[in-house]
C-alpha cells in the first residue's frame, strides 16, 4: 500500500475491497490512486484531498480555493509553466506564492520553479482530477477525457469536508514497512510494494533462476537434423549429388558407405518392378500354358505312318516264310 491508502484504510475512510477496486482500475487507465477512488466513488473530493496531502506531510488546497483564483494570480505564472509543472496559483503572500498541486516537485525542480518566479513556493495538495480542471478552466490547457468526464462528475457531487488528517508516524511508518503493507517512499512518493520488494539483495536472491544441470545443455539432448535432404524413395530421376548428405564435414569414407547403400537400394527397387511384370503377364488371359508345358511337348517324339504296326486280318502283305 502507499502513504494515501494506508491512511485511508487506517481512518476507515474506505474499504480494504474499495482499495483493491481502485488499484485495478489504476493498473487498466493509469493515473492516481485518487482518481480511481473518485471515479468509484469511494470519498467526497475535499476528504481525498486532506488525505492526500497528508501523504506529502503538506497543507491541503479546497476545491473551493482552487476554482476560485483572481486574474492578478494567475498572471503570475504563465501557462507554459503552468501546463509544463501542473500547477495553479492560489495567492500571494509577501514573496512567497502558494502553488497548488498533485505532485510537489522534487528539490531541485522547485529551485529552478522558483528562479522562474523569482518568488519563494509554499505547496498545497489537491487531487490530481482537481488540479487538471483548474488548469483547463483557469488556462485554457487541452486535458484527456477521462480528466473531462470526471470533472464533470465531481463538480454535480458535494465537495466534502477539508478534514485536519494525523500524519502517518514513523513508528507506523516502519510497522507497516516490516509487515509488507507499505512501500518504501522518497519525499511522499508513492511506490509500488512490488518494486520495493525487488530491490533488497534478499528477494533478489530468491527470485534467481537456477543454474541450468549439465544434462540440459549436453549437445545429444539437442534435436538434429534428418543426414539426407530426402528420404530414401526419392524419385529416379533426381540426381546422385542431391542425395549425399548434407553435412559436408562427413569423411570421405563415410559419403562413399552412404553413396553404396543408395545403389543397393536403386537395385532392389528394380529387381522389386521386375517381379511385378512378370505377374502381371501371367495374369493375362489366353496363356494356360507355361513354357515348361512347351518344351515337354516339343521334346516328344512324333510316330511316323510307315512305322505303325499292321492290322491282323490282313494276311496277303505278310512275308512268307
Amino acid at each position: 500500500m502507499s502513504a494515501l491508502t494506508s491512511l485511508l484504510v487506517r481512518d476507515d475512510v474506505v474499504s480494504v475491497q474499495q482499495i483493491e477496486d481502485a488499484l485495478q482500475r489504476q493498473v487498466l487507465e493509469g493515473g492516481e490512486i485518487d482518481t480511481a477512488l473518485l471515479e468509484l466513488g469511494a470519498a467526497a473530493e475535499n476528504t481525498l484531498n486532506a488525505y492526500r496531502a497528508a501523504s506529502y506531510g503538506l497543507p491541503a488546497a479546497s476545491r473551493a480555493e482552487v476554482m476560485n483564483v483572481s486574474a492578478h494570480t494567475l498572471a503570475l505564472v504563465s501557462q507554459t509553466l503552468a501546463r509544463r509543472h501542473r500547477i495553479v496559483p492560489l495567492a500571494l503572500r509577501g514573496d512567497r506564492l502558494v502553488l497548488a498541486t498533485a505532485r510537489p516537485e522534487p528539490e531541485p525542480e522547485q529551485r529552478q520553479l522558483e528562479e522562474a518566479l523569482r518568488l519563494t513556493i509554499e505547496w498545497r495538495i489537491a487531487t490530481e482530477a482537481r488540479i487538471e480542471a483548474a488548469l483547463a478552466h483557469h488556462y485554457g490547457i487541452e486535458i484527456d477525457a477521462r480528466m473531462r468526464r470526471l470533472a464533470g462528475l465531481i463538480e454535480r457531487s458535494a465537495a466534502g469536508e477539508l478534514r485536519a488528517v494525523e500524519p502517518m508516524s514513523e513508528l507506523e511508518r516502519a510497522t507497516q514497512a516490516q509487515s509488507g503493507l507499505l512501500g518504501v517512499l522518497d519525499e511522499g512518493n508513492e511506490s509500488d510494494e512490488s518494486e520495493r520488494f525487488a530491490q533488497t539483495p534478499e528477494a533478489a536472491a530468491s527470485c534467481a533462476l537456477p543454474p541450468p544441470s549439465a544434462s540440459a545443455v549436453r549437445p545429444e539432448s539437442m534435436p538434429r537434423d534428418p543426414p539426407f535432404d530426402t528420404p530414401l524413395d526419392f524419385p529416379r530421376d533426381m540426381p546422385r549429388d542431391a542425395r549425399l548428405p548434407r553435412d559436408a564435414r562427413l569423411p570421405r569414407d563415410e559419403q562413399v558407405e552412404v553413396s553404396r547403400v543408395v545403389h543397393v537400394h536403386e537395385r532392389m527397387a528394380g529387381a522389386d518392378a521386375l517381379s511385378a511384370s512378370e505377374r502381371r503377364a501371367s495374369a493375362e488371359p489366353g496363356q494356360t500354358r507355361n513354357a515348361s508345358h512347351e518344351v515337354t511337348e516339343q521334346s516328344m517324339p512324333k510316330v511316323s505312318p510307315l512305322s505303325a504296326p499292321a492290322s491282323s486280318g490282313d494276311h496277303s502283305r505278310s512275308p512268307r516264310p
